[in-house]
């Protein structure tokens, strides 16, 4: 009796020690709001709530948040309608995040926020932010995308700088500074159009981001930065807006493929030292018309020997709605002479071109530009894509309930499953061996599986 007494206590004790270690609870106060951390080793959520401010913080020893014991396996960060601003240093180094969302109550997004948070792939900002700080997002590195809401005026000093994997970045109307080193090294993004609302863009701000490949500059633009773009060596587009006046040292150097150079400013801007240093001296500029001699005789610009003038007063901005899929390009340019265009969407293997966002379906296209204008392509993948049958890439079982596995003689990269009508209902990058798709509606479906050696298309049926 006694015996079993003890075994009985003995597997009690055990199973509260287990019970309080999956439990691993902690909270406390931050600035107005109260954090709460839950979940086990491994996998925690934190929680931010309440009304008001989240406390500010360096991630500094002695000023780092005080959750931060827990930041690598923090997988989950929930914070609560109500909260008006993301502290600064909140999720510094929180390796096991992957995607959060900053609710509409948020105005604010902190300095060093997300500092060095490496798997970090995925941001929703809130509609009410206005400000992001400096190295808000600095070396995300696994962040691919972010949509900048249209409250958003200024992107703190290296706010996304070392970003390597983010390919894209939408620029809304309201923003009116771009900050030093705001861009920096973003060695994925491949093009960038500033808005007709920013009036500076600063130092650095797009510096080494060696995957750039057009660059498009707005009207209200005062100053470019020294070095804004220097060594962004795959760069061939480039358009200089109609208000610059002034460009910093360096701010093209080493940006030695461009074949296209646009400058819209009826007087040549100020340039410092070496603005266009090691680009092609023999490149035609294009400038407004009946400018050729000012230009010629400006100091600094006789860099160029050779200037076209019939750069229009109204600019046409083309791009694609998604890079991955195809591009979009302007095949003939409106003049001052000639306000007519040709738009050309080219899609890459494996996809089509659907129509220009306002349902146009001319591929090419021309159109009448009377006032600056921008036109966006959209694609989808085809349908019935003829299989490749590899015994280097296999997705299986097919059909398939739970678990999609591949098996790949190379790393895979990204894979995505499309319905049949194009839209993507899942993406996921690096996402290893085995996906889930319980959550995905029975039906036929189309996965590309990328991986360095290329891109497989295959169709496969989940459900029963």
């Amino acid at each position: 009796m006694k015996k079993t007494i003890l075994l009985l206590t003995i597997a009690f004790s055990l199973c509260a020690i287990n019970k309080a270690a999956s439990q691993d609870v902690a909270s406390g106060v931050t600035g107005e709001c109260v954090w709460t951390v839950t979940g086990t080793s491994g996998n925690y959520t934190l929680t931010i709530s309440g009304n008001g401010t989240m406390a500010d913080y360096t991630g500094k020893d002695g000023d780092r948040a005080p959750w931060y014991a827990w930041r690598n396996g923090i997988k989950t960060v929930d914070i609560k309608q109500g909260v008006t601003s993301v502290g600064g240093a909140a999720f510094y180094e929180c390796k096991g995040l992957t995607s959060v969302v900053i609710p509409n109550s948020a105005t604010k997004i902190g300095d060093k926020t997300f500092y060095n948070s490496r798997n970090l792939v995925s941001v929703i900002i809130g509609s009410s932010v206005t400000a992001i700080g400096n190295q808000a997002f600095y070396n995300c590195t696994d962040l691919t995308s972010v949509v900048i809401p249209n409250s958003v005026t200024t992107i703190g000093n290296a706010a996304f700088a070392y970003c390597s994997d983010l390919t894209s970045v939408a620029l809304p109307n309201s923003v009116t500074a771009i900050g030093t080193h705001a861009f920096t090294r973003c060695s994925s993004l491949t093009s960038v159009i500033i808005p007709n609302s920013v009036t500076a863009i600063g130092s650095h701000a797009f510096s080494g981001c060696d995957g750039l490949l057009s660059a498009i500059v707005g009207n209200a633009v005062t100053t470019i930065g020294h070095q804004a773009f220097y060594e962004c060596r795959a760069l061939h587009l480039v358009t200089v807006g109609s208000s610059v006046a002034t460009i910093g040292d360096y701010a093209f150097g080493w940006c030695t493929n461009v074949t296209e150079l646009y400058i819209r400013a009826q007087t040549p801007p100020q340039l410092g030292e070496d603005v266009f240093g090691y680009m092609n001296k023999n490149l035609s500029v294009h400038v407004p018309c009946e400018t050729t001699d000012v230009y010629q005789s400006a100091a600094g610009w006789d860099y160029f020997g050779d200037y076209v003038a019939d750069v229009a007063e109204a600019n046409i901005i083309v791009k694609s709605s998604d890079p991955t899929m195809g591009t979009a390009i302007v095949k003939q340019r409106n003049t001052c002479t000639e306000n007519v265009a040709v738009i050309e969407a080219i899609a890459k293997g494996g996809y089509r071109f659907v129509q220009w966002h306002d349902g146009n379906t001319d591929n090419p296209r021309t159109v009448t530009v009377t006032e600056d204008v921008i036109f966006i392509a959209d694609f989808d993948i085809k349908v019935g894509i003829t299989e490749v049958v590899s015994s280097t890439v296999v997705a299986y079982p097919n059909p398939v309930r739970n678990v999609l596995h591949i098996r790949s003689a190379a790393v895979v990269e990204q894979v995505g499953i499309y319905d049949l009508c194009g839209k993507p209902v899942k993406l996921i990058t690096a996402p290893g061996r085995e996906i889930n798709v319980s959550d995905l509606a029975s039906g036929l479906y189309l996965v590309r599986i990328t991986t360095a050696d290329g891109e497989t298309v295959r169709k496969i049926v989940i459900g029963n």
